[in-house]
């Protein structure tokens, strides 16, 4: 995802059950998700700041069970 011109998902993005992912840097072009964007149950999970210009999710925005997640805002 971080490669220049890869700015939209034409899918669902889904970021679920995993304890190795600790930030969502790498999704810092993305600016539109077509269908749901689900972030769930990542126990390592601290902040969201890659998901900072995302503008338009076209389904379901679900963030939830991320324990690491504290004082965030997208």
């Amino acid at each position: 995802f971080g490669e220049t011109g890869c700015d939209g998902v034409i899918a669902g993005l889904y970021i679920n059950d995993s304890a190795d992912i600790t930030n969502l840097d790498g999704l810092a072009n993305i600016t539109s998700v077509e269908y749901d964007l689900l972030i769930q149950r990542n126990a390592g999970l601290s902040n969201l700041d890659g998901l900072v210009n995302i503008t338009s999710v076209g389904g379901s925005l679900s963030i939830d069970g991320n324990p690491a997640l504290t004082g965030n805002t997208i």
